[in-house]
């Protein structure tokens, strides 16, 4: 088994809150989601890359030169691909090369049988997932996260991906079933930082679930 890692999806994702805030993300009509938008999506943020400089391209991308070795069979399905798929998604807006990662680690999990490729990969959709607003892929890899990760804190992430979509796609039951399910975990796990990530997102959920009791 991996070795476990203290990380939920902010460690891996530096979303510009403000471009999704006025982005086509939020399917609810509900006027407490849309305008508690950029809130939420701190759940998915990191403070500092925000502000960080841009960076003039280089002409061949490391992240870029990376997939094409794992692409050719050079190197390993691990946390690193993680890292790179980031770079892609984030920085060059390459959803394609990222993509072809998590086909890459399925394709190394079926082959030999490394059931932890598969959740690499699943993070991966995730991440593409919450770059291009769909919704529904998210869920489906939350969902894979939960059923097949084998670290905790994965599993926790899956359960928070799967919070995530129901509230935006106006599941609150859901939503509330997943969110309860990650902060049990991170808790049991002693994440604090998953912890203060979760909290905007179960805060909004109680808003919702007080307003449809209101009703």
């Amino acid at each position: 088994m991996p070795p476990v890692q203290e990380w939920a999806i902010s460690a891996d994702i530096p979303l510009n809150v403000q471009a999704l805030a006025g982005g086509t993300m939020l399917q609810a009509s509900s006027p407490i989601l849309k305008g508690t938008l950029a809130v939420l999506l701190a759940v998915a943020c990191v403070g500092p890359s925000l502000a960080a400089p841009v960076k003039e391209p280089d002409p061949v991308p490391t992240a870029s030169r990376h997939v094409q070795a794992f692409a050719a069979g050079e190197g390993t399905c691990d946390s690193d691909r993680v890292k790179e798929a980031v770079s892609l998604i984030y920085e060059q807006d390459d959803m394609g090369a990222a993509a072809s990662i998590a086909l890459r680690c399925e394709l190394l999990a079926s082959s030999e049988g490394r059931p932890f490729n598969r959740t690499i990969a699943s993070r991966i959709k995730a991440l593409i997932a919450l770059r291009t607003h769909d919704m529904a892929a998210l869920k489906m890899a939350g969902e894979a996260l939960v059923a097949e990760a084998q670290v905790p804190e994965y599993v926790a992430d899956g359960h928070l991906f799967i919070a995530f979509a129901c509230l935006f796609g106006g599941n609150p039951k859901c939503a509330r079933q997943h969110v309860d399910q990650a902060k049990a975990m991170f808790t049991a796990l002693n994440v604090a930082a998953a912890l203060d990530q979760l909290r905007p997102l179960e805060q909004t959920l109680s808003q919702l679930e007080q307003q449809d009791e209101g009703r």
